[in-house]
């Protein structure tokens, strides 16, 4: 048999900047979500300008749409409000709220965590768009989207979301506060 002391938690008590930073966050989050349009609008403005970058010619966004010539006519890819980053961003937002309040992280590792998610999520739906647009301006707009969008693009997120809570949770756990020690 064997015995080991458990160290009893502390009543930590929040501290009124981590209170206020996870208050914001949560903020931050509902209004991303609230404001859905105007983040898509972003994200279609960045996209037009990626594919221009990437040597795509008559690119252009108008509204939520990111415009583009494929196979000799032009093309619009709609961003709707389900396939915006905003939805995919803002449970990290969340989170990273939550790890404020437990007092376990710095508030500097939580936020840096916390911002680093965002942005690989974001620029992993920026990506997953560039494979759609790029899949269309390939394989024209029929089978461009319809391999694109349902399978490759599905992909991409996929693997940005998952990859953008790796980094979150791999960055939070390194220096935490309150690490148990064994006895």
């Amino acid at each position: 048999m064997t015995a080991s002391v458990i160290p009893a938690r502390s009543h930590r008590s929040f501290s009124p900047p981590s209170v206020v930073l996870a208050a914001g966050l949560v903020a931050l989050a509902a209004l991303v979500v609230a404001a859905n349009r105007s983040v898509r609008l972003f994200e279609t403005s960045v996209a037009a300008s990626v594919l221009r970058l990437t040597g795509a010619h008559q690119v252009g966004s108008l509204g939520p749409n990111v415009l583009f010539s494929a196979k000799g006519r032009y093309v619009g890819v709609a961003l709707d409000p389900g396939c915006s980053a905003a939805f995919l961003v803002a449970p990290f937002l969340v989170l990273g709220a939550a790890m404020l309040l437990t007092g376990r992280v710095t508030v500097r590792r939580g936020l840096a965590s916390t911002a680093l998610a965002v942005v690989l999520v974001f620029l992993a739906n920026q990506a997953r768009l560039f494979v759609i647009a790029s899949a269309i301006r390939a394989w024209g707009l029929r089978v461009g989207y319809e391999r694109s969008h349902v399978f490759l693009g599905t992909v991409v997120s996929t693997f940005g979301v998952l990859f953008g809570a790796l980094a979150f949770f791999y960055f939070v756990s390194r220096g935490r506060r309150g690490r148990s020690h064994r006895a």
